[in-house]
């Protein structure tokens, strides 16, 4: 017993220095601009457009943070942004690695903005999404397929979050802006045995629409929590509430109106689903909930579906006046 733990200690000790040792040489050969640029550049050929950061940090033990990420537009629509993050910090631990276990304890992302924009109804990001013309190649010789080996380390998420997502849309006849989304997830992502999303936002006043004489502005109130138990089965749970929602036609419009819905749903996406309650609350007067089960989740087939509700016809008369 002795002599296994002197040689484990010898072993530990050993790969701790070897890692301290590779930590320095990284650190001199590549210090943080010399990654800065090396990243920059590859982006840049990458995308084809124009890629800039604010400061780069690279831990080899703990992680990586860079600060003002920014990625112009297609450069025909000049110098304007396509996406800008304020920071992204990534923080990983190798302290299961004897376990064969990779460990990404902190995944954060600040303040993201994506904006999409299309002319002559052409999407500015369609270069980005093209597939390159296949190449002529002679035709290889087959061999047999054996299985597929899997990764011999497995990656647990225990942290990861996307805060204050702001998305943009901006075309000649609509707009669209939705702001202040915030995204959590967790769980074991290879292999993938689970995962927990939550999808949240405060916002009073977060989105805008506007389309050939539509307007439509609301805020979004989230609170959903999605689980995903390997990669069929599902539960979803949570409110989403359209708070205060504005409406308006070629110069006529409805008068303010709280929209809220409920949800709490189960099932199996190679199977049914149970819906144990789908609520809708429409201003004070309208309520509905609905109930049931489908057995084919993929054909929508099967539905047994029961609705029930009330309505105040003179509230939604007031809404509509």
């Amino acid at each position: 017993m002795r002599r296994f733990l002197k040689y484990s200690a010898i072993l530990l000790l050993s790969l701790l220095g070897i890692l301290i040792i590779s930590a320095i040489i990284l650190r001199h050969y590549f210090p943080d601009e010399r990654i800065k640029a090396l990243v920059l550049a590859e982006a840049e050929k990458a995308t084809g457009r124009k890629v800039s950061v604010g400061e780069v940090g690279v831990s080899l033990l703990h992680g990586i943070d860079i600060s003002d990420i920014y990625i112009g537009e297609e450069r025909s629509y000049g110098d304007i942004p396509f996406v800008k993050v304020r920071r992204v910090t990534v923080g990983y631990s190798f302290s299961e690695i004897f376990q064969k276990r990779i460990v990404f304890n902190r995944v954060d992302i600040e303040q993201p903005e994506v904006y999409i924009r299309a002319r002559d109804g052409k999407l500015a990001l369609s270069d980005l999404i093209k597939k390159p013309p296949a190449e002529k190649r002679p035709p290889a010789e087959e061999k047999p397929k054996g299985p597929t080996k899997p990764f011999p380390v497995s990656v647990l998420l225990q942290s990861c979050e996307v805060r204050g997502i702001n998305l943009f849309y901006d075309a000649e006849d609509a707009k669209v802006s939705v702001k202040g989304i915030s995204i959590a997830l967790n769980g074991d992502i290879y292999p993938f045995k689970g995962l927990m999303v939550k999808v949240s936002s405060r916002d009073e006043d977060n989105i805008d629409i506007s389309s050939k004489g539509m307007t439509l502005n609301t805020g979004l109130l989230t609170d959903l929590h999605l689980a995903l138990k390997g990669m069929d089965s599902f539960s979803l749970q949570g409110k989403v509430q359209l708070k205060a929602l504005k409406a308006g036609i070629k110069g006529k419009s409805l008068k303010p109106v709280d929209i809220g819905l409920g949800l709490d749903l189960t099932g199996d996406v190679n199977g049914g689903a149970e819906i144990k309650g789908i609520d809708v609350q429409i201003g004070k007067g309208s309520s509905f909930n609905l109930s049931g089960s489908i057995k084919d989740m993929k054909g929508l087939k099967g539905a047994d579906i029961k609705v029930t509700g009330e309505s105040d016809l003179a509230e939604v008369s007031k809404t509509a006046s």
